[in-house]
């Protein structure tokens, strides 16, 4: 399968943060270093290194469009308001994941995005017990509007909330006092935004250390 073939078809960008996540997702899919992608198009480390993080509000646009080429991408204007929708993806190597990512969602036997079903139902499968592939996941599904429980698209304090709860084993009274919000909210959040409930593997190995 070639590089590309593993890349959804068309990404919106709004912000700077948007264009750098997707430069280094794009680049990560193409198991490319930062410094590679330099010598290519003569753009410093440093500079590669800013765009991706979102950080480089001075960033030349010829610099951008040579980083851009040479990942195998296309930037496309189109007039605000206009009826084209980019197509969402339907299979899970759409959504720009990590190699590891992709490889979890092989191993499951899972190929397209509606087979991903709920947080619970995934974070119990051997794949995802680490929480780190099901957390980029989700921050995948994000990106085009989508989420395990469709309709129900987490803004950035809920994503967090899940990943210290996936990845980190918090239990939720210390997310709740984290994000300052009662023990049966934060549940709610999880259940509601993520499908998630019961203890996920890494707060198991938390309550037992």
């Amino acid at each position: 399968m070639r590089p590309c073939d593993a890349w959804a078809e068309t990404t919106p960008v709004k912000t700077l943060g948007d264009l750098g996540r997707t430069i280094g997702l794009r680049r990560r899919s193409l198991k490319l270093t930062q410094q590679h992608v330099s010598g290519v198009t003569g753009v410093a480390p440093s500079a590669v290194s800013r765009l991706e993080l979102g950080r480089d509000e001075t960033a030349e646009f010829r610099a951008v469009l040579l980083i851009v080429n040479v990942l195998g991408l296309d930037i496309e204007l189109r007039p605000r308001g206009s009826t084209f929708t980019p197509r969402p993806p339907t299979k899970v190597n759409e959504l720009g994941l990590s190699t590891d990512g992709l490889a979890a969602l092989n191993k499951a036997g899972i190929s397209a995005v509606h087979q991903l079903g709920t947080a619970s139902e995934l974070i119990q499968r051997p794949e995802f017990s680490s929480g780190v592939e099901l957390f980029e996941i989700v921050c995948a599904l994000n990106r085009y509007g989508l989420s395990l429980k469709h309709g129900h698209v987490p803004d950035d304090r809920n994503r967090e909330i899940f990943r210290q709860r996936i990845v980190e084993g918090l239990t939720l009274s210390e997310l709740g006092e984290r994000f300052g919000l009662n023990r049966e909210r934060v549940r709610q959040i999880l259940a509601f935004y993520f499908g998630l409930s019961g203890t996920p593997p890494a707060s198991k190995q938390s309550m037992h250390s």
